[in-house]
């Protein structure tokens, strides 16, 4: 059973990745980078393009990768062109969740 003084030390260890891991994390920030490969507020952007495809769009389309890829990197330029960037619990759940779409 550990005691106090091995609490202490992994409790003190904890706090340092954690410090290091935020430290790096601004610093890709502010380099425009962002820390775990998708940019900031990722998931508003995936929200705003599957109202636009709703809006602009059939709703077929809506499981399009290739126009979700596109108007994301439309709304996102610095996003990845990557077919693996949208996520895809994001077009099921927009069409799930009650409210109106009108918003993209």
């Amino acid at each position: 059973m550990p005691g106090r003084n091995e609490a202490r030390v992994f409790s003190l260890l904890a706090i340092a990745v954690a410090l290091i891991v935020c430290v790096w994390s601004l610093l890709l920030g502010f380099r425009g980078e962002a820390f775990m490969g998708r940019p900031l507020g990722g998931d508003f952007v995936q929200f705003y393009v599957a109202g636009k495809i709703l809006n602009q769009f059939d709703a077929w389309r809506i499981y399009d990768l290739k126009l979700a890829v596109d108007l994301q990197h439309s709304t996102v330029p610095t996003m990845a062109r990557l077919p693996t960037s949208p996520r895809s619990s994001g077009p099921s759940r927009c069409c799930r969740t009650p409210g109106p779409t009108w918003l993209g």
